[in-house]
């Protein structure tokens, strides 16, 4: 969140010349959560030192331990990012699928039955459970990545991120969670991280 790197997506991007801007669900003043995408891709290029890393939204996520202790549960996976996992598909918001703008939105994505299908077939039986809620589907708010993957999966939609930036970085990554599994996989089984809402949920340490 440092304005280092915050900055140049700010003065790139304005809000106001946004593509599809009008699929903004509220006022964001000069921010919208695709930023985080391109501001951590632009801090990953210019500090190569590590090949690993965690990512963590800031506002909302506990951590009850040094995440660097589970890295050896990611490399067991043999994919190349690991996102959390929650019990609902949150990949295109209803605001978005009720609003007059989605069919022209949605023509350049996954269909969302296919990815909420997909989620439940892939992880469904052995994913973690809590009061019948299957915890299977992508979520962004916390994840684990190689560097280099992370760099080259960027640059490579680069363009498609920035002409979605009004959607949300959820969205664009349950699309190339659908189309890169299993190099981009969910933590079903809550090995590393677990959701803690909407529903009361144990947490595993």
């Amino acid at each position: 969140g440092e304005d280092q790197y915050f900055n140049p997506i700010w003065e790139k991007y304005p809000m106001n010349e946004l593509p599809r801007k009008h699929l903004l669900h509220r006022s964001w003043k000069d921010f919208c959560p695709v930023m985080k995408t391109l501001t951590l891709y632009n801090y990953l290029k210019s500090n190569p030192s590590k090949k690993y890393f965690f990512f963590f939204d800031q506002s909302d996520v506990l951590l009850v331990d040094n995440p660097e202790k589970k890295l050896e549960i990611f490399k067991g996976r043999n994919c190349n990012l690991l996102y959390n996992a929650e019990s609902k598909c949150m990949y295109f918001a209803m605001r978005i699928r009720y609003s007059k703008h989605y069919s022209d939105t949605n023509k350049y994505f996954a269909n969302y039955g296919d990815v909420k299908r997909f989620s439940l077939k892939t992880y469904g039986e052995d994913c973690f459970k809590d009061n019948g809620a299957k915890l299977c589907f992508l979520n962004t708010g916390g994840f684990v990545c190689e560097r280099d993957f992370y760099i080259d999966l960027v640059e490579k939609y680069f363009n498609f991120i920035v002409e979605f930036m009004s959607t949300n970085e959820q969205t664009i990554f349950h699309h190339l969670h659908f189309m890169y599994y299993p190099q981009i996989q969910v933590d079903h089984k809550c090995e590393i991280f677990q959701c803690m809402g909407p529903k009361k949920i144990k947490i595993n340490v």
